[in-house]
C-alpha cells in the first residue's frame, strides 16, 4: 500500500554550469519525486547523475519544525 504522506525532498548542488542550483519536490516517495522533475524541468534529463544523488528528506508532520534551504549562485 502506497504511504499517503508527502515528505519534501531537497537536492543541494544540482543542475550546474555556472553555479550550481537546487531541486525541491513534495512527493510521496523518491521515485515519484524523480518522476515529477523530469515532468517539470524540461532540462533534468541532462542530469542524470543529478537525479541519481540521495536528497535530504523531510518527514512532514504536525510537529515538523521551520527548516530553510539555501542555494547561493555562482560566477
Amino acid at each position: 500500500m502506497r504511504d499517503k504522506t508527502l515528505k519534501l525532498y531537497v537536492w543541494e548542488g544540482v543542475f550546474c554550469s555556472y553555479g550550481c542550483g537546487m531541486i525541491v519536490v513534495l512527493a510521496h516517495d523518491i521515485e515519484e519525486a524523480r518522476r515529477v522533475i523530469l515532468k517539470t524541468d524540461e532540462f533534468a534529463k541532462y542530469y542524470p547523475e543529478d537525479l541519481a544523488k540521495q536528497p535530504k528528506i523531510i518527514y512532514l508532520t504536525k510537529n515538523t519544525k521551520s527548516i530553510a534551504f539555501t542555494v547561493h549562485g555562482g560566477d
